[in-house]
């Protein structure tokens, strides 16, 4: 049946060729005619890179959970895992049992004010974090131990909160007064089910230079190497300032290898703390003070965005100038081992980086691009990474 309709389509469009070549000049707009009259390629004809062409549209892994209305201008959006815990009745059944949210959206406005949202929508917090300054960085805790995020000002104070989570419980009270009640009753689990609260743990302030001024803070994270916590701020001179839980100052470290260059960004996981400083990057040693470059010998081009593997905090993502994503195994946070390369062109500048369960994701054109150019989500399948050997990066 396929076969005699593309046949009948074929005869009617040899017939309106005919027709049109019949006619000559035709009342319809030049462009129109020369589509009509112009030569379409079979699809056999029709070449495409296939390590550049999308194998996947959007509608087959997206799915909108929620819209979030803002009156104001947001600047950061971030995520915070929670715990995947259960809370559950004194007796431990399991159908009274109400699952926590496994995050919160945290979307922060330069005014300071920070608004925490359940994966749903949900508004479960408007928090101020008291900063004088425009806030110019948000960063969330990776840990699941403790919620914390910290904010920092156009003037490096930096200010560190810690976020409560429970299941909103009716008092014996409300209880009592809700079992006398003759009124028609409403399931206490709809609407908000959490409690959160937050509330300041710490501030700090970003050393002043040689000439008496605070440096511009360019990147900001929250880490932690053995059992103790950190909290990163790399400026505009190179330098990573690195503070104790209790804010206390315990290292100055110069991770620029390029006169002039800043720290670009910073990425955490479990245990590690990853830079990148103009085209170099490299892990941060919290302990010792230090910053320990990586060069991989088969890694060409230079690194504009890098990020650890949220799934193996030895693997990092780098992507370069020519729109390749490069995979790498880094042990001992030195030895470097391409495991994939995607293809030249696959991305394009400016683009920032992501990974979330077994999916690199990338974003091109974010602000700070150029004006005119389309904001685009890409997403790299990274199943074939695991368990590959190495092998030459070639596309």
């Amino acid at each position: 049946s396929i076969i005699r309709v593309s046949q009948e389509r074929i005869k009617l469009l040899a017939e309106l060729q005919e027709l049109l070549d019949a006619w000559g000049e035709l009342p319809f707009p030049k462009a129109h005619v020369r589509a009509l009259r112009e030569k379409v390629p079979l699809l056999s004809e029709v070449a495409a890179d296939p390590e550049r062409t999308p194998t996947a549209t959007s509608e087959d892994y997206l799915v909108s959970k929620a819209v979030i209305p803002s009156s104001e201008d947001v600047q950061f959006v971030k995520w915070m895992p929670l715990r995947s815990a259960r809370s559950s009745s004194p007796s431990g059944s399991s159908s009274t049992a109400s699952p926590l949210p496994t995050a919160l959206l945290l979307s922060g406005q330069e005014d300071g004010g920070v608004r925490l949202f359940t994966p749903v929508g949900e508004l479960a917090l408007a928090y101020s974090t008291g900063h004088d300054r425009p806030i110019t960085h948000l960063a969330v805790s990776p840990s699941h131990e403790e919620y914390l995020f910290a904010t920092c000002d156009s003037g490096g104070l930096i200010r560190v909160h810690k976020v409560s989570v429970r299941q909103r419980r009716l008092t014996r009270e409300k209880k009592q007064a809700r079992r006398a009640s003759t009124d028609e009753k409403v399931s206490q689990h709809m609407g908000m089910l959490v409690n959160v609260t937050a509330q300041l743990l710490r501030q700090m302030q970003v050393p002043q230079d040689a000439d008496g001024g605070a440096p511009k803070v360019t990147a900001l994270a929250l880490a932690s190497q053995g059992s103790n916590k950190y909290v990163l701020a790399g400026d505009e001179s190179g330098r990573i300032s690195v503070f104790t839980r209790n804010g206390t100052l315990r290292a100055r470290v110069d991770a620029s290898a390029t006169p002039g260059a800043g720290v670009s960004s910073l990425s955490t996981g479990a245990g590690t703390a990853l830079f990148r400083s103009g085209a170099d990057w490299g892990f941060v040693d919290m302990e010792k003070g230090e910053a320990r470059h990586v060069e991989c010998p088969l890694f060409e081009g230079e690194a504009k965005a890098v990020v650890l593997d949220s799934q193996m905090s030895s693997r990092v993502l780098v992507a370069d100038d020519r729109g390749s994503v490069w995979v790498f195994s880094v042990k001992n946070k030195k030895d470097c081992r391409v495991e994939m390369r995607y293809a030249e062109g696959t991305t394009r500048s400016p683009f920032d980086l992501g990974t979330l369960r077994g999916f690199a994701l990338g974003v091109e054109g974010f602000p700070g691009g150029a004006a005119d150019a389309p904001m685009t989500v890409v997403a790299l399948n990274m199943s074939q990474v695991s368990g590959r050997t190495a092998r030459s990066p070639a596309p």
